[in-house]
This record gives structure tokens, C-alpha cells and sequence, in this order.
């Protein structure tokens, strides 16, 4: 058995990516050989995870795709409008590759934006071909049944594969409570404008006057319109202020450091602020206080399912003062209800493909 990844996202910056596939990867270890095609750098991956064979050249992805003997979807959100539909329109193509071949295809911790509700033609393009869906959350759970018409027997509510790999790497619970930092905000909007910016230079300009704030970056990549180049936005009016004031902006090392590294930023909040799902979900694993910022669906669906206050767009001052300080710490028996939901997924999957779980 060989298993083809045919999501092609990881890699790119994202943090959240490599959570999701360290999450499944620690409960597969070699039992099956897998590859996966990038078409971008690959060193980073090669380095976390050199179970799985990257490939970076287009020709060799068809390849791999009609070798394989089971093709794989593992995390992430397939099921959205950015991007031009881009990934859903991948998948329909993989689904023409195997044409005629009995080789199954499952998905496992997706996700869905409500926004992709819109895309039911493409979507059941190749949902018809998906033998098994475990999805991230109820949500998308609605959306695969309600919207696409995916067979319910087909379909199980898991929870993010990310769970996996932060219940280990934030096992001791609820952290000290002496951190250095009082608040770390990860703000990223797609449709972010000059108002935004506005409120967000007015915001930390007031809360950093006796307070220590971080504008961190779970997307680590430094182009319009993602974290890095939205906080030099923010700086660039005022850089003095920022420079007399108690404010850091931070990015983790994507390229060369390891997972634990780039999360370990993490223990040093007290309280974080986020519109980046993972981001949100690792600062609740850390123990930090938590509050979300809605800029799109899966960002409120993580948000109601933590039970933590979510700042709704258009942001204010006032918003962004009252969230922060009405942040909370989630429970820990929530998050492990998470993880066992995401361990469960993993199980049947292997329970699929014949795997022997004490190998």
C-alpha cells in the first residue's frame, strides 16, 4: 500500500499546515509508504517530516498520482472560494486521473467556509469519487451534507488533526502564569483596508502604553496580504511610536526551525487575539486567554466550539478592548475532547487501510 497526498499547500509558510500533517504523520509513522507534491521548495518539509517523499516538479505529481494505491487528503480547508477555487479544482482533476482505477481516496480533518456553499457544481465533481470524509468539525460536517449532498454514510465529525501534535507538545496543561508578554495578536484579513490598519495603530498604541504587546505571524510569508505586510503597514505611519512603545513584531524561522520552534512563542502570552485558526487553537493548548476575531466562518465555527468571545467584523477600538478583556482560558477538557475526536479519525482510517496499529 502507497499513499499519495494530494493536498499541495504545505510547505508555503503556513504554520498551521505543518501542525495538521505532524498531527497525522506521529500515528502513522513508516506503516505506509506516501508522497506528495508541493511544486515549491521542499527543504523545510524534507527536514519534518522525512517519512513522506516530496516531489517539486509537475510531471512527477502524475505520476505519483497514478502509482499510488490510495490517494489522501489530510487537513486544511479544500472546501473554500480562495484562491480562485483552485484546490477544488485540483481534486476534480485527480478524480479524472484514476478514471477506471479502484483505488480509494479519503479525506481526513478538513474543513469547509461557508462562503463555498456557492460551489456546489465543483464541489460534486469529486465528492462523488471521496470513499470516506472525517471532517474538522460540525460545521463543515453541514455544509458537505446540506449544500454538496454527500452521503451521510460516508461521513464522520472529527475534529482538527493539529490536536494531536499540541496535545503532546502543550502536555502539562495550563503554563505558568508569569509571562513576559501580555498580549500577542496574529491579524490577518484578506479584504484588510486602510480602516483597519487605522483601528489596529490605534488599538495597540493605546494598550502598549503600560502593556507589553507582540504583532506575531503565523503565516510566515513576507508579501501582501499576509501578516508580515500588514504589520508593516501598521509600523510604517508611526515607527517612531512603536519604537518608544512596549510593541514587538515576530515571525518564526519557517524555513529553518523545527515545529516546536515555531510555536513556542506561544508560552510566552498571556493573552492572545487571533483571525488565524491555528494560531487561535494553539494559543488555547498553550493556556493562554483567548479571544477570536471572525474574519471568516471556520474562524467563528473554532470560536463557538471553544467557547471563547469572538470580536465580529467591522473591528473598533472599543471591540478589540472589550474582547481582550473579557479573553478566557479554554477548557482543558474541551481540548482533549478535540484531540480524541482527531485520534478516533485517525484510527478508523487505519481501520480502513489495513493498518496494523502496533506496528
Amino acid at each position: 500500500m502507497s499513499a499519495f497526498i494530494n493536498f499541495d499547500f504545505y510547505g508555503a509558510g503556513n504554520i498551521g499546515d505543518d501542525l495538521m500533517l505532524a498531527g497525522f504523520l506521529s500515528e502513522f509513522k513508516d506503516n505506509i509508504p506516501m508522497s506528495c507534491f508541493i511544486g515549491r521548495d521542499s527543504e523545510s518539509q524534507r527536514r519534518r517530516f522525512p517519512q513522506v517523499a516530496w516531489v517539486e516538479d509537475l510531471p512527477g505529481r502524475a505520476a505519483l498520482v497514478n502509482a499510488s494505491d490510495c490517494l489522501l487528503g489530510i487537513g486544511d480547508t479544500p472546501f473554500q472560494t480562495a484562491g480562485n477555487h483552485s484546490m477544488m479544482k485540483k481534486l476534480s482533476a485527480d478524480v479524472d486521473a484514476i478514471a477506471g482505477r479502484d483505488i480509494p481516496f479519503f479525506m481526513i480533518g478538513v474543513g469547509a467556509e461557508a462562503e463555498a456553499r456557492t460551489q456546489t457544481d465543483i464541489a460534486r465533481k469529486f465528492l462523488w469519487r471521496v470513499d470516506h470524509i472525517w471532517t474538522r468539525d460540525e460545521f463543515t460536517s453541514r455544509i458537505l451534507l446540506e449544500d454538496f449532498g454527500y452521503s451521510p454514510e460516508r461521513l464522520s465529525t472529527g475534529s482538527d488533526l493539529a490536536n494531536i501534535w499540541l496535545s503532546r507538545a502543550f502536555a502539562n496543561g495550563m503554563l505558568p502564569s508569569s509571562r513576559e508578554i501580555d498580549l500577542g495578536i496574529c491579524y490577518y484579513d484578506e479584504h484588510t483596508n486602510g480602516r483597519d490598519i487605522r483601528v489596529l495603530r490605534e488599538f495597540v498604541r493605546e494598550y502598549s502604553r503600560d502593556k507589553k504587546v507582540q504583532l506575531f505571524a503565523n503565516e510566515t510569508r513576507d508579501e501582501k496580504p499576509y501578516e508580515r505586510w500588514i504589520y508593516r503597514k501598521i509600523m510604517g505611519a508611526f515607527g517612531s511610536l512603536f519604537r518608544e512603545s512596549r510593541t514587538e513584531v515576530f515571525a518564526p524561522d519557517y524555513q529553518n526551525a523545527s515545529l516546536p520552534e515555531l510555536v513556542n512563542h506561544f508560552r510566552r502570552y498571556n493573552t492572545v487575539i487571533s483571525s488565524r485558526y491555528h494560531a487561535l487553537l494553539t494559543a488555547a493548548w498553550a493556556g493562554c486567554r483567548v479571544v477570536g476575531h471572525g474574519r471568516g466562518s471556520k474562524v467563528n465555527a473554532l470560536a463557538h466550539e471553544l467557547g471563547i468571545p469572538l470580536v465580529e467584523n467591522p473591528i473598533s477600538v472599543s471591540k478589540l478592548t472589550e474582547a481582550v478583556e473579557h479573553a478566557s482560558i479554554v477548557e482543558r477538557k474541551k481540548l482533549e475532547d478535540l484531540w480524541r475526536r482527531a485520534q478516533y479519525a485517525v484510527d478508523e482510517l487505519k481501520t480502513l487501510l489495513n493498518i496494523d496499529y502496533n506496528r
